[in-house]
């Protein structure tokens, strides 16, 4: 599956700072793509973090989404969603709850949009 890096250099350049929501597969083959057009979350975050790490990639920090939605929210960071289809509802249901969540991009979901 191929990322547009172009575009998603592009879309992160409009938000001061993003962070990546998850820590799984999707996160990793996202991590990669942003190292090539050189680029580095802020943090990752999850709702619950059940992995026993700290770090995510060896020196980016994970936390708990609780924990860092008024950060997100206040400095307006773009939150890249990096988890498989299978959290769309979990994603949808968080994205309520917060409330000033507005900005969501899923390379993923652009890439399987345009395949589709």
């Amino acid at each position: 599956m191929k990322i547009n890096k172009y575009r998603l250099g592009k879309e992160i350049s409009l938000y001061r700072s993003f962070v990546i929501y998850g820590v799984g597969k999707f996160a990793e083959e996202t991590i990669h793509i942003l190292k090539q057009i050189q680029k580095k979350p802020e943090y990752c975050v999850v709702t619950s973090n059940n992995t026993g790490k700290d770090y995510f990639d060896n020196n980016i920090n994970i936390y708990n989404i609780s924990d860092k939605a008024k950060d997100i929210i206040d400095n307006g960071r773009l939150v890249l969603i990096a988890v498989s289809e299978m959290y769309t509802e979990e994603m949808t249901s968080l994205k309520r709850s917060q409330k000033c969540w507005l900005h969501f991009f899923s390379p993923r979901a652009q890439v399987d949009k345009k395949a589709g």
